[in-house]
């Protein structure tokens, strides 16, 4: 049918050395003319309608970033809370820290008082009783 066609285009065209008038080319090939304008507007339409425009690049972009985002956010506040967790406890554990150092320097005041009111024993009989305190009895 190829064959066919384009024998007769040439016949019909150049087949006795005139030129076959546009109106009687346009007679005889109206289907075939109709139907090739018919696929190649289709084809176009084709490319160019169902194409991914720019809308739907920036789209897809916009969500793969809010995506990303609240991913990083998720993480960001799971650490910040760890974080503040950790701070609570270190808190906690200087509170108690600070406790025994305010008692170890209560009890070396009380100590440093101690030492500015002892004196040098007077006498024998006080030098035995401060032994007997610290739990040294005398022999004689």
């Amino acid at each position: 049918m190829v064959n066919n066609i384009k024998s007769a285009l040439i016949q019909g065209i150049f087949g006795k050395g005139e030129f076959m008038n546009l109106k009687e080319i346009w007679n005889k090939y109206k289907k075939v003319i109709l139907l090739g304008l018919f696929v190649v507007i289709l084809a176009v339409s084709l490319v160019f309608g169902y194409s991914p425009s720019k809308n739907y690049v920036t789209k897809m972009i916009g969500n793969f970033i809010k995506e990303q985002n609240e991913m990083i956010m998720n993480d960001y506040i799971s650490r910040i809370e760890a974080y503040e967790a950790d701070i609570k406890e270190l808190k906690k554990k200087n509170a108690a820290s600070d406790k025994k150092i305010r008692e170890i320097n209560n009890k070396i005041g009380v100590l440093e008082n101690d030492i500015d009111k002892n004196k040098v024993p007077v006498s024998s009989d006080e030098m035995r009783e401060r032994f007997r305190k610290l739990g040294y009895n005398p022999i004689n």
